[in-house]
């Protein structure tokens, strides 16, 4: 049972694309009904639960073992209009320890059908941010990687998250082939930095190319100079700031706005 996957098609036979090498199309004729269709929302849901089913079972061994863990969200521009049934999941199951990251469009777009807009990062972390904070005044705290980040700021602590104050930090990321970059949302040939096996690393944290790579500027956004929290925030990750803002509009103030009174009592308790 432990070996099970699963190989999802969810166009079948349907796929027009008729490529040589391809035996699907083949074997679909060979069988009573050669096409079912495109997969429906009932099927596919019912994978999900059959597979989430042997997450939690995994999540149950972690515990009797008394391991921590961390529960890793990929926050969608769809999963972010539902904060509220998120959060109650998180809170049926007792996860402590939650990062939700956002859905990143590729690298030479602004948006996709996936990902996480600014008007939905806002909208998503203000129903969050209420629902953890009623939990958090009756002494049930959740673990939420961007409030643990945040509400330090407001004590003048350091954020434990690379970026957040709109600055670079390398960490060395190393490829199978020992090639080193300096961050692993940029592993591109011009920011290759050397080789694990041939350069020291001190010559790879001095070299040129990684200089270049933390002096490279932050997109505008027109909010920034009248933003009460551009201290601590000053553009922010030059990756993942596509989903906080756009020239005109900033999500990341938006829901700060919102957040900061009540971050800033619970930052009074840290000091």
């Amino acid at each position: 049972m432990k070996h099970i996957s699963f190989l999802i098609k969810p166009a079948s036979s349907t796929c027009n694309m008729r490529c040589r090498y391809c035996f699907y199309a083949d074997v679909a004729e060979h069988r009573e009904t050669p096409n079912h269709g495109i997969m429906d929302a009932a099927t596919y849901q019912a994978i999900v639960d059959r597979a989430f089913t042997r997450v939690l079972d995994a999540i149950a061994a972690l515990r009797r073992a008394g391991a921590d863990f961390n529960i890793l969200t990929v926050l969608t521009d769809q999963l972010a209009h539902h904060p509220q049934k998120l959060y109650r999941f998180y809170e049926q199951h007792k996860f402590d320890f939650v990062q939700l990251i956002p859905r990143l469009p590729g690298l030479d777009k602004t948006s996709d059908e996936f990902s996480l807009e600014p008007e939905s990062f806002a909208s998503f972390y203000k129903t969050f941010f209420r629902l953890w904070l009623e939990d958090f005044k009756h002494g049930d705290h959740m673990s939420v990687t961007l409030f643990d980040n945040v509400i330090p700021l407001f004590a003048g602590i350091r954020p434990q998250q690379c970026g957040m104050l709109g600055s670079c930090a390398p960490q060395f990321v190393v490829e199978g082939n020992g090639d080193v970059y300096p961050c692993d949302f940029y592993v591109l040939d011009r920011y290759r930095l050397g080789n694990i096996r041939e350069d020291s690393l001190e010559s790879m944290a001095t070299c040129d190319a990684l200089r270049a790579f933390l002096a490279e500027p932050r997109r505008d956004c027109l909010q920034c100079a009248s933003c009460p929290f551009e201290r601590i925030c000053h553009k922010n990750c030059k990756r993942l700031n596509t989903c906080y803002y756009r020239e005109d509009y900033c999500g990341y103030r938006d829901f700060l706005e919102y957040a900061a009174p009540d971050m800033v009592a619970i930052a009074r308790t840290l000091r």
